[in-house]
């Protein structure tokens, strides 16, 4: 734990298109969470991914510890930069 991180846990919902809801199996959607959690920078941390059907359209949950397993911050900078340009 590191008392300094106001917010050290971080939420993230990834949403689909209805389009793709057939093809979008749980190992899938697994494998998509990987790999944006690789791409923004969330790596060597604890995580979990959830996925669950209170909405018609398909949508994972990841919750993410914001400090990594050597007690360092992970930044969101890179997060809120690339969020606006990275697609899957």
């Amino acid at each position: 734990m590191n008392p300094k991180i106001a917010k050290p846990v971080a939420h993230i919902s990834l949403d689909f298109s209805m389009q793709d809801k057939k093809r979008l199996t749980d190992k899938a959607m697994v494998g998509i969470a990987l790999e944006y959690m690789q791409k923004m920078g969330y790596e060597n941390t604890q995580y979990i991914i959830v996925r669950h059907h209170d909405t018609d359209h398909p949508h994972i949950h990841l919750v993410i510890n914001r400090i990594d397993n050597d007690g360092k911050r992970i930044t969101d900078f890179l997060q809120i930069v690339l969020l606006n340009f990275y697609t899957f």
